[in-house]
Formats: C-alpha cells, sequence, structure tokens
C-alpha cells in the first residue's frame, strides 16, 4: 500500500486502484466561555435591531437541534418590519422546546439526581443570549469546577461540531478521566449513538475500564508493548483470552467494575 495526497485527500493506492481515505480529526479541547454566550446586535436609527449575523457558536448550536439560522434573521426582520415583539417571543419559544432535549443528555451523561441544569436562550431586542440554570439558580462557567468544565466543552464541542462529516474518523485522547464512573458509562453511551447518528467513526484511547462496552468486545482493541519498546494492537480480541494476551492473573476474563484498593476492579 502506498499513500498519494491529492487535493489536500488522502487517497490509498491498493493493487493499483486508488481508494479515497476517509478525513481523519484528532479532538481537541477548544474552551467555551460565557462570553460565547451572548449574540448581540447593533440597533437602527428607531432602536431595532439590525438584521443579524449570526455568530460561529450559534450557528453550530442551531444546527445541533436543527434550527436554521434563518429563522433567527427572519424573526428580527418582522420584529422590525411590524413592530411587534410577538415573532422574537415565538422564535425564542421553539429554540428553547429543541433545547430541551440538550438538557436532558446533558443532565443524564453528567449524572444528576437532585438538581438539573437547564439550556435556554433568551431572545431580546438587543440580541440573542444562551442562559444556563441549575435548578432556578444561574450558572456561571468560570466559577465552576475544573471537572465540569472540561465535560461542559466536550459536550457542546462535540454536538455543536461543524467539522464531523460522513465517513470522519473521530480519535479521542483519554476523555472523560474527570467524570463520575456511571457518568463515563453515559458518555460511552453518548458517544456511540453520536457515531452511529452523524455516520462517523470515534476511536477513544483509555485506560478506563469503564469506558470499555463488555456487551461489544469485538469493538475493543488492546494495545500491547513489545520488548524492543513498541507496541502493537491485538485485534481478534475476545474477554477469554485476554490473560493470555496480557499475562494477567484472572483466568482470562475481562472485569470492569467498582474500583479496589489494590488498582483491581470488581463486577
Amino acid at each position: 500500500m502506498e499513500w498519494v495526497r491529492r487535493e489536500e485527500k488522502a487517497v490509498a493506492v491498493i493493487d493499483g486502484i486508488r481508494v479515497p481515505m476517509p478525513q481523519i480529526l484528532r479532538y481537541k479541547q477548544k474552551h467555551i466561555s460565557n462570553t460565547d454566550f451572548a449574540l448581540q446586535f447593533g440597533l437602527d436609527s428607531f432602536g431595532y435591531s439590525m438584521e443579524p449575523e449570526i455568530s460561529a457558536f450559534f450557528e453550530r448550536l442551531f444546527n445541533a437541534i436543527k434550527v436554521s439560522p434563518q429563522e433567527a434573521v427572519d424573526a428580527y426582520k418582522n420584529f422590525r418590519n411590524f413592530q411587534d415583539k410577538k415573532y422574537l417571543v415565538e422564535f425564542q419559544e421553539m429554540v428553547n422546546d429543541k433545547l430541551q432535549s440538550v438538557s436532558d443528555i446533558f443532565n443524564r451523561m453528567y449524572f444528576l439526581e437532585d438538581v438539573p441544569f437547564s439550556f435556554k436562550v433568551e431572545v431580546e431586542r438587543i440580541g440573542i443570549f444562551l442562559t444556563i440554570h441549575r435548578g432556578k439558580v444561574p450558572v456561571r462557567l468560570r466559577q465552576q469546577s475544573t471537572g465540569f468544565r472540561y465535560f461542559f466543552d466536550m459536550f457542546f464541542n462535540l454536538l455543536c461540531t461543524t467539522e464531523l462529516k460522513p465517513g470522519t474518523i473521530l480519535i479521542m485522547d483519554e476523555p472523560a478521566t474527570n467524570l463520575h464512573v456511571k457518568g463515563q458509562r453515559e458518555l460511552r453511551a453518548f458517544l456511540k449513538e453520536f457515531a452511529l447518528l452523524n455516520d462517523i467513526t470515534i476511536i477513544v484511547a483509555t485506560h478506563s475500564p469503564f469506558l470499555v462496552d463488555l456487551d461489544n468486545l469485538d469493538e475493543l482493541r488492546v494495545v500491547v508493548g513489545n520488548n524492543d519498546g513498541t507496541s502493537r494492537i491485538v485485534n481478534d480480541f475476545t474477554a477469554v483470552d485476554l490473560a493470555a494476551h496480557q499475562g494477567g492473573p484472572y483466568g482470562g476474563k475481562l472485569y470492569a467494575g467498582e474500583p479496589q484498593g489494590n488498582g483491581c476492579v470488581r463486577q
């Protein structure tokens, strides 16, 4: 096999046949701040919002909940032309109805059973503002824990990305290390569902047993170190022969459960 790069697209030549290779991306954490949640417009001489230019963040957010940015533009046009705020109210209600599913997924993954988070937009004369509440208390990102901010960034970066195209291979290195065990399991399910819905492949490098789906071990690849300092991937893997590859003491079984003091895990 040889590699050919043409027009910025990778092509593999196999037995003389050119085969287009998929886009391969490495996930990079992009920090999101409260300033990204404000989409403010200028006002004309009559005090009405000029035609808005949708920011990159809101464009990605609208795309994630299947709202066209043009719908926001039209709402403000009608508000200006007819001097009736009902157009902004209707747009706000429509967006918030769709954001409810985003709130539900976020809370399920972050494993909250007491006071959940909610995401809503406020559509005002001067702009659109994304708000975050936990219960009735407003949330400011810079006041949250490092673990929460990492998860928040990852969640919205994946949910709102426009870089992923059908066939893309997305590589993630040690995600979710700051999440609770149940949160890691929810993340695994979310990533799998996200990949299926978007027709992409997600490859996760992890040391966490809680990101391993024991019901689908055919998805797992074990990287084994060689004596010369290199490594190899064990492709033909089942739970039965894990000990044979690792020389482990557990009778060829893979365990994933609650961590014990000796560094092992118990089902």
